[in-house]
This record gives C-alpha cells, structure tokens and sequence, in this order.
C-alpha cells in the first residue's frame, strides 16, 4: 500500500505538471500569434506542441509517482492547468509579448548598425573599383566603339530569327 504522504507528493508534482503544461502552451501561443503561420505550420506547431507536453507529463510521472496513472493524477493535472490559467496565464503572456518585442527591436537594431557598418567599406570599394576600371579599360574604348555595331547588328538578326520561328510554329499549330 502506498503511503498517504506519497500520494500528496504525487498529487503536488501532477499539480505542477498541470501548470507546465499551461506554460508551455502560452509560450506556444504567444510564439504562433506573433508568427501568424498558416495551416500547415499551424498542424505541425500543435503536433509537436502535443508531443513536447506528453513528454513533460511523462517526466513528471515518472518523477512524481514512477509511472502510476491514478485519478488524482488527471484531478492533479486539470487542477494545475486550471489554476494556472485563472491565476498566472495572462500576466505570463504580457511578460512574453514584451520580450518578443523587446528582442525584435534588439534584432532590427543591431541589423541596422550591422549594415551601415558594412555598406560603408562596400560603397568605397566599389567607386574605388569602379574607378579603377575605368581607368584600366580607358585604352580599349576606341576598340569596344567599333564592335558595337556587330553586336547589335547580331542581336538584330538573332530578334529576327526568333520572329520567324515564332510565326512557323504558329502556322504549325493551327493546321488542324
């Protein structure tokens, strides 16, 4: 037989799985809220929210009662949720919201002095290789000048042969 004090022990740790689980499911829905995944992401969020809850309930049985599943284990875990939610739900979702707003602003900031920090060395090198390729290619101009005309004289015919094409095959696919 197992002793009454056991059993309160028991009943105390179901208790506190009761309320980890209704933790861990603000933490859920604080993090799927400022998200806004759609469906798919919705059903695997909950699928692994599921799975992460067993698993928490799991350990705490194990912990608390080495496995026994009694009534006043699921009485233990509602009563945990329950209070939980009435006594501590929102008060934790605030303190969530915050820090996510408060990370998100950290984030974007240290984005925003990361970049300027890095386009200014990006900018110099690149008017100081652009300049630099323009004075190396500044020889060659008088030759580049004179094939131009052939180039564009090329693409003129490739323009016109692709004309071509375009009107045979629609010649071909409108026969019957």
């Amino acid at each position: 037989m197992v002793s009454l004090d056991f059993q309160f022990q028991a009943f105390c740790i179901t208790i506190a799985a009761g309320a980890a689980v209704g933790i861990l499911f603000d933490v859920y829905r604080v993090i799927r809220g400022l998200t806004g995944p759609g469906r798919l992401f919705t059903c695997i969020g909950d699928l692994l929210f599921w799975a992460v809850a067993t698993a928490v309930v799991f350990a705490f049985l194990i912990y608390g009662s080495w496995g026994e599943v009694r009534l006043y284990v699921f009485i233990g875990l509602g009563l945990g949720a329950g209070l939980y939610y009435r006594l501590c739900s929102r008060p934790l979702i605030r303190l969530l919201v915050g820090l996510a707003r408060l990370l998100r602003s950290i984030v974007r900031r240290t984005t925003h002095y990361f970049l300027v920090v890095v386009r200014l060395p990006y900018r110099m090198i690149r008017r100081i290789a652009g300049w630099l390729f323009t004075v190396l290619t500044f020889p060659f101009r008088p030759l580049a000048r004179r094939l131009t005309p052939v180039r564009s004289r090329a693409a003129a015919r490739l323009a016109a042969t692709r004309q071509g094409l375009r009107a045979l095959l629609g010649r071909i696919i409108k026969k019957p």
